[in-house]
């Protein structure tokens, strides 16, 4: 069964992380999405390393709140950190004090501290333990798709629809897979002047 967007067409010409994402979903749900890149180096999202920690301490309250909690409470009062732009602005030399806290404590007894103290928390997770997880496998949340190399393992669409489903037809293509398909069939081109915009660089 076709996706609720099959039938719409979206151009993509964002670079990093959420407007990806968001087409992403957005074909997931059947629309086709033309994503334009460099012809070079791809959307720069492609160069980043997995989002696995995040060093900003929330807000001040919280901050204070962690620090009384572990029995650091001049940290909560120290210039340097008492509000969130100073801690961004000295987070080199937060950062070790931070670690040598954290390392005091094993991750299922900080969930349970700072959750009674309302500081917001959760495990940092490999990624056998996140598709290991009850809520992720009731939600089938891992799919594999085919490629000419074999099976490629993604992460589903979490939107849900019971009576148009989502369905996956493609993985995620390599910088430059459908330029030519895009360029034939959408802006007529014939073989020669994809070769000539290719040998120029516009296009890979």
């Amino acid at each position: 069964m076709a996706g609720p967007l099959t039938g719409l067409r979206v151009l993509d010409l964002s670079r990093v992380m959420a407007g990806p994402w968001c087409t992403q979903i957005l074909a997931d749900m059947g629309a086709e999405v033309i994503k334009i890149e460099h012809p070079l180096l791809g959307d720069d999202t492609r160069h980043w390393v997995p989002f696995w920690l995040k060093d900003k301490e929330g807000n001040d309250g919280q901050f204070k709140r962690f620090c009384e909690a572990v029995g650091r409470p001049e940290l909560a009062v120290d210039p340097r950190f008492s509000t969130n732009p100073e801690r961004v602005k000295h987070r080199l030399e937060l950062i070790p004090l931070m670690v040598q806290i954290t390392q005091s404590r094993t991750s299922h007894e900080w969930i349970e501290m700072l959750g009674a103290i309302s500081v917001p928390c959760g495990p940092i997770q490999n990624i056998a333990q996140v598709f290991d997880d009850p809520q992720v496998q009731a939600r089938n949340m891992q799919i594999e798709l085919e490629t000419n190399t074999g099976a490629v393992p993604g992460v589903a669409n979490p939107i849900k629809y019971s009576r148009t489903p989502l369905e996956y037809h493609k993985p995620p293509p390599r910088l430059g897979e459908d330029t030519d398909s895009v360029l034939e069939r959408l802006l007529h081109k014939g073989a020669g002047e994809i070769s000539n915009l290719r040998q120029k660089g516009v296009v890979k």
